[in-house]
């Protein structure tokens, strides 16, 4: 869906002065970004409070009480209260697939009280792999604003030889078959990303996909899987562990959690590079102005050091966006995967 420009707030352009001159910050450039955005639409637009007071706004994210998802939306959920003048709740669908939470969030009524928080693999991943997936997220969402990226990052077990990709494909060469690698499910994006990988570099792996039991840094230490991907905030902790080591990022550039931590593209081998991401939406159809005022609470929300710090703790920087460009990222999130998945020849479960 192509949603129009957005209403003022007199907080971006106090922002807009920030960064109109002198050299900025990518942190300002971003608050320019979203104060152009949201300065695009009459004064006329606002209201004096969110579509329906009183009413408070579910937050629907797959993910359990104390996770680090759900500690994000809490603390962003708790700024936008205080902004937008309506409790926010946040309500867990821990559920093994998260389609659930974004099919109730689509079958919401289109108000803006009703917001999914969603991993990248929900929006731009499931639709291909996944029959109960039968949305179009492009057009049947609303895109509101992006929250984080998150690579994964390519685990091995000490017990295996090698240090690098270029080892790993010399030592999958001379043992085919040798290789389990775990992922989080049939059609996850760790899965999808190690078959990429092997079909990539013409090395045989096994599958060893997770049962909802599997302790991944254990067993990757105990050698009862060599390989995973893994998001970039655990990659990092399972290695510094040292019950594993870290061999590439999954992305077009280096981590700024482990900077030294070459692409696979640097190490020769294309097409792992997708990065996920964290966003925020709502059910198609929500008018405009909601999407406005939704999009400016949760960018001077994400702005909130108390905010970045939950963010950080977990190995993220809280990053906004502006609708539209949470809409590219997700359409050109979801033509990349689906490449992907057609490339190796996976059909839909």
């Amino acid at each position: 869906m192509k949603l129009p420009a957005l209403l003022t707030r007199s907080a971006w352009a106090a922002a807009a002065l920030l960064v109109g001159v002198g050299t900025v910050t990518p942190a300002q450039a971003q608050m320019k970004q979203n104060w152009m955005y949201a300065s695009s639409v009459p004064a006329h637009a606002q209201k004096p409070a969110f579509p329906i007071k009183d009413k408070a706004i579910r937050v629907v994210l797959a993910f359990p009480p104390g996770s680090m998802a759900d500690a994000q939306a809490r603390a962003v959920g708790a700024k936008m209260a205080e902004m937008l003048g309506v409790p926010v709740v946040i309500e867990n669908r821990p559920e093994r697939d998260a389609l659930p939470a974004a099919q109730e969030v689509l079958s919401a009524m289109p108000d803006g009280h009703t917001l999914l928080y969603s991993a990248s693999s929900t929006m731009a991943l499931a639709p291909h792999v996944s029959s109960a997936a039968t949305f179009e997220p492009v057009n049947e969402f609303a895109q509101i604003s992006l929250a984080a990226k998150s690579p994964l990052m390519l685990l091995a077990g000490p017990a295996v030889p090698v240090s690098n990709v270029a080892e790993l494909i010399a030592y999958g060469k001379a043992n085919p078959g040798k290789l389990r690698y775990a992922s989080s499910g049939v059609g996850s994006e760790s899965h999808v990303l190690a078959e990429t990988l092997a079909m990539n570099t013409g090395i045989a792996m096994v599958h060893v996909p997770d049962d909802g039991r599997t302790d991944t840094a254990g067993d990757l230490a105990g050698g009862r899987i060599h390989l995973v991907f893994e998001a970039a905030p655990v990659a990092v902790q399972t290695a510094k562990s040292g019950r594993a080591k870290l061999l590439a990022v999954a992305a077009p550039l280096r981590s700024p959690l482990q900077p030294n931590l070459p692409t696979f593209a640097e190490q020769g081998v294309n097409d792992v590079d997708l990065t996920g991401f964290v966003g925020w939406y709502a059910p198609g159809g929500v008018r405009p102005e909601t999407v406005a005022a939704l999009h400016v609470a949760i960018a001077e929300s994400l702005e909130q050091a108390s905010v970045q710090e939950v963010f950080s703790s977990g190995g993220h920087s809280a990053e906004s966006s502006t609708p539209q460009a949470l809409t590219a990222m997700v359409k050109a999130a979801y033509d990349a995967w689906g490449n992907l998945v057609r490339r190796i020849g996976m059909t839909k479960q």
